[in-house]
């Protein structure tokens, strides 16, 4: 495990899910809500999703610095460089605090992308802040 790897967004999302102090997983319909963000993700985006993946598996797990976590394949290698390609993964499995990770980063994503007036109470807002 690593502990010195630093990404402040994810320290962020893990302080937000660590307040909900029930060991349970996300439910089937947070899982949708899950797949749907992140198949609305640009590649810029579905990069800070890779970052978020191998932060918390370097954190948590012996997981080398270039070994793909959690069963990743390595799909659409590039032709000139076997470095390049894109990661698929299956999230049964990501671990469950992995998996509500990702659901709150879709969730400040999507609001963060919304205009202030289609959104109709504060409450909706998933909680991101920023402390200095």
């Amino acid at each position: 495990m690593v502990e010195e790897t630093s990404f402040p967004l994810y320290d962020l999302l893990l302080s937000q899910v660590a307040k909900d102090n029930t060991k349970e997983d996300i439910t089937l319909e947070e899982v949708r809500e899950l797949i749907d963000g992140v198949r609305n993700f640009d590649k810029n985006t579905l990069d800070m999703v890779f970052v978020l993946i191998r932060i918390h598996s370097l954190r948590t797990t012996d997981t080398q610095m270039f070994q793909v976590p959690y069963k990743g394949e390595k799909i659409n290698k590039s032709s000139f460089d076997e470095n390049i390609c894109d990661v698929k993964f299956d999230i049964r499995d990501f671990p469950p605090t992995l998996r509500k990770i990702l659901l709150q980063f879709v969730r400040v994503h999507k609001y963060s992308n919304l205009d202030a007036g289609r959104i109709e109470q504060e409450d909706e807002i998933p909680e991101l802040v920023i402390e200095e």
